[in-house]
């Protein structure tokens, strides 16, 4: 009997819907409440809420917040590590969401080197660029 895996994906992934469930037990994935809606690319959202809001439109922290969790969840995905550490986050805010509104966020990888993955992500809402953002984070190969 072989000890190869039995499904499609590389070995050297991991499930982005586990790594999600994982996810929403932590701080911002309580709050949001995300749902992967495609693996590649790797496509979330959530819907926005009065408890989102600051002013009437959706918070920056939740959007920024929204952006990272996506992102971590695509570098975490793709590479057979123990962990990935965010180097850096580089956002800018293009529009905003109301509540009643679904956010989704599209995230890719654009480079991937032995030690660095770096990465893009879009918020949106009705067809509306809400943010977008840079990511690099740091790989720590599993032992």
């Amino acid at each position: 009997m072989s000890d190869a895996p039995t499904n499609e994906q590389d070995p050297g992934e991991q499930d982005p819907g586990t790594l999600l469930s994982q996810f929403a037990q932590e701080a911002m994935g309580a709050a949001l409440s995300p749902r992967l809606d495609a693996n590649d690319p790797m496509t979330l959202s959530f819907d926005v809420k009065d408890a989102h809001l600051a002013g009437g439109a959706l918070d920056a922290g939740y959007a920024m917040g929204f952006a990272a969790l996506a992102l971590r969840l695509l570098a975490a995905s793709t590479a057979d590590v123990e962990a990935v550490s965010p180097l850096s986050i580089n956002s800018d805010f293009t529009g905003t969401a109301k509540a009643g509104e679904r956010v989704t966020a599209c995230a890719q990888i654009t480079r991937r080197t032995r030690s660095v993955i770096f990465a893009d992500v879009s918020l949106s809402a009705n067809g509306r660029n809400l943010l977008t953002a840079t990511a690099v984070y740091k790989i720590t190969p599993a032992q």
